[in-house]
């Protein structure tokens, strides 16, 4: 299961409010992670197949990769949530 630090120790409607955020930004981090490799990837399958760009075929795979690897990552995330509750 995935630790959130905690910065900050106050009373425990405190305490709470501060874990959901960092739960939050966590959360969204991944996202724009999982955004931005899309795109790049987007990109160079755009320069391989429209220009003909041999290395931006190498590139894209390359995305294509780490896309599926950062998808395996957070599905395990999910499900070990899902299973702990």
């Amino acid at each position: 299961m995935t630790e959130y630090p905690l910065l900050y120790s106050f009373n425990k409607f405190q305490k709470w409010k501060i874990i959901l955020t960092n739960k939050r930004s966590y959360i969204m981090s991944r996202v724009s992670e999982l955004q931005s490799l899309v795109d790049d990837t987007k990109m160079e399958m755009e320069k391989f197949y429209e220009k003909g760009n041999k290395a931006a075929g190498t590139r894209a795979r390359k995305g294509l990769q780490d896309l599926k690897k950062l998808a395996q990552d957070i599905r395990l995330e999910i499900q070990s949530k899902k299973n702990a509750e």
